[in-house]
């Protein structure tokens, strides 16, 4: 990752964890996560491109977006000055909240707009440097 993109010191991403059902229908509803099929707690971690466990932010409710906990925890915020992060497609709006952050997000399709050759491009060279080509095991 520091080859490719010497700007990033921390890798952030979202963990959903299973958790007991709350009491109570209104109290079920925040954490009722659409993406788990289950009720589940949000935290997000901040790693660095070694390996070491920078940040473990709170627990929220699993039905909050990767990118709101992103902007309340304000984690972009306590990095140095010039440093950047690399995320995934979920946080692709925090750019606009800091345009003077080098931050690695790749591109993102939309309805009725497709990826461009460029974008397909370039989100091929993010994955191959990514956290997960780091993580794979051999067959």
């Amino acid at each position: 990752v520091m080859a490719a993109f010497p700007e990033v010191c921390l890798v952030i991403d979202g963990k959903e964890q299973r958790t007991e059902r709350p009491k109570g229908s209104a109290a079920q509803k925040p954490y009722d996560s659409g993406k788990k099929k289950a009720h589940t707690l949000k935290s997000q971690v901040g790693v660095a491109p070694n390996g070491r466990i920078e940040s473990v932010g709170d627990s929220y409710p699993g039905s909050m977006h990767d990118l709101t906990v992103l902007r309340l925890t304000k984690l972009v915020d306590r990095l140095p000055a010039g440093a950047g992060a690399m995320m995934d497609k979920g946080y692709v709006g925090i750019g606009r909240d800091h345009p003077d952050r080098p931050l690695v997000i790749p591109a993102k399709a939309a309805r009725n707009r497709p990826l461009t050759d460029e974008q397909k491009a370039g989100n091929r060279v993010i994955a191959s440097h990514g956290s997960s080509s780091t993580t794979r095991r051999p067959s």
